[in-house]
């Protein structure tokens, strides 16, 4: 049997700040797909130095009684977690999200923080990535366990997916100077959200009096009044490109949708094949918007085509079922700039701090890249290295993403993720200030911006739509309990 990798204890906070442990890109462990005895050992003497530095802060609360990170090996409690999941996916509902048949504009797009009153989306398709995700996995726990549920959130996801659909056939119509659509528009070419300032008149939503949106707010706002919405760039895809890939694996759902059968693993290939065409088809992988005829204002740089076509491409053969020999470099949307990328963004975690883009493209496309220049193992245990060997990035989500897409077995101990997910506040994840803030869990998602975690910046601060426990809750049931186990907890 497998021994877990269990170093990641530095994975933890303080009352509300990091811990020691190894810097970013310093290596905990030997290159390779087994454990030596060294490696357990430096994982014990971790555990031990992390713990003694903790004690007093591991599992306590400041003053404000904000919840601080769980104890480093705190084992996962499966039923009271499980209750908090539906205590958030209750309040996602109520506070965060307005999930519609209609498919009205701002429906069925979850924003990701609440200030005081005002609900804000911003970065609203990488939100969505999330959503998608946690639809998914959710999906998977609940089918043959829990039908009329996993019917209404197969609806739910469903509902997302057009979504996605709605804010592409709309795009050119925010940057039209008579704001009409025309056919053809479904093309690819996306907006962020479409969530207009009236929103909360037709759908109220708890707790919120105000809408921030980049419809209400395009960027760059009013020094191009010709935008009246914030374009697509490669961040949103790439995120999209993993929330969109566990649609692909888990979905294989079929809905009736107004009369119409729709499978939902279909939809998801639909939409991503558009998607990463219209990016390939566009001057070889630059993002740009058709109405100008030029490339977007934020994320059209040529990093697109020097290192990140190969990534792009890599997942969304995956995604299409494009397994041809030659790690799918011949499979139907690499052309020859993904293909001439290929060895640039294998390298790409060599000379970025941050690689999240990195990582999730080769999380999808299990493409295996290189976290220095002499390593050796494949592309599952550098997901887990660079998780370990990280202080800050170390995106906790992608090996259990890829153990759900491409099987296997991840190395990592299940109760450093117990430990997370205990941690996670009961009533939802928030950062209201130094003396007020849910710590591990507190800023819009600790999976995509960590960073921003415990954040003393007053625009990151606020009330969080929880996706990201729900999304990291799900993926750790699917990936470390097995059949009875799970039959007991979701019949």
């Amino acid at each position: 049997m497998r021994a877990h990798l269990v170093v990641l204890v530095s994975f933890g906070l303080t009352a509300c700040g990091p811990l020691g442990g190894p810097k970013d890109g310093e290596s905990i462990g030997r290159v390779g797909d087994e454990l030596t005895p060294e490696d357990e050992a430096q994982g014990k003497a971790t555990i031990a130095e992390l713990s003694g530095t903790a004690t007093d802060t591991f599992g306590a609360a400041p003053a404000s009684g904000a919840p601080c990170v769980a104890h480093v090996d705190a084992a996962n409690d499966d039923a009271a977690n499980l209750t908090k999941y539906w205590t958030y996916r209750t309040r996602l509902r109520n506070e965060f999200v307005k999930v519609s048949a209609g498919d009205e504009p701002g429906t069925n797009l979850p924003a990701g923080n609440r200030q005081g009153g005002t609900l804000a989306w911003g970065d609203t398709t990488i939100v969505h990535a999330q959503y998608l995700g946690m639809l998914a996995t959710e999906l998977a726990l609940l089918e043959g366990r829990q039908p009329e549920l996993a019917k209404t959130t197969a609806l739910e996801l469903y509902y997302a997916l057009r979504a996605l659909d709605r804010l592409d056939r709309v795009a050119e119509s925010h940057f039209r100077s008579d704001r009409t659509t025309a056919a053809g528009d479904l093309n690819g070419f996306f907006i962020r959200d479409d969530v207009p300032g009236d929103f909360l008149d037709r759908f109220p939503m708890q707790g919120a009096t105000g809408i921030a949106s980049e419809i209400t707010t395009p960027f760059p706002d009013a020094t191009k009044p010709e935008y009246h919405a914030t374009e697509m760039s490669q961040d949103q895809v790439w995120h999209l490109t993993v929330g969109l890939a566990l649609v692909k694996k888990l979905g294989d759902y079929t809905v009736n949708a107004n009369g119409t059968n729709v499978n939902l693993r279909a939809y998801a290939k639909e939409i991503t094949d558009r998607i990463l065409r219209y990016m390939r088809n566009h001057d070889r992988w630059r993002t740009q918007n058709p109405i100008f005829d030029r490339d977007v204002l934020r994320g059209a740089e040529m990093d697109a085509r020097r290192v990140f076509s190969y990534g792009f491409a890599e997942a969304g053969d995956w995604i299409l079922g494009q397994d041809t020999p030659f790690d799918r470099s011949y499979g139907e949307l690499h052309d020859f700039a993904s293909r001439f990328a290929k060895p640039i963004f294998k390298l790409a975690s060599v000379v970025e701090s941050d690689n999240y883009h990195q990582r999730a493209l080769a999380t999808v496309g299990d493409i295996n890249y290189a976290t220095g220049f002499f390593d050796f193992g494949n592309t599952l245990w550098k997901l887990e290295h660079e998780m370990l060997s990280r202080k800050l990035f170390r995106y906790e989500h992608f090996p259990l993403i890829f153990v759900q897409l491409h099987g296997g077995q991840t190395r990592i101990d299940p109760t450093i993720y117990g430990g997370l997910l205990n941690a996670a506040p009961a009533s939802g994840p928030f950062n209201h200030g130094e003396e007020a803030r849910s710590c591990a869990w507190s800023s819009v998602s600790r999976l995509v911006w960590p960073e921003s975690n415990a954040s003393d910046e007053a625009w990151q601060q606020g009330d969080y739509d929880g996706l990201d426990y729900l999304l990291l809750h799900n993926l750790y049931q699917l990936t470390y309990s097995d059949q009875a186990k799970l039959d007991g907890l979701y019949r």
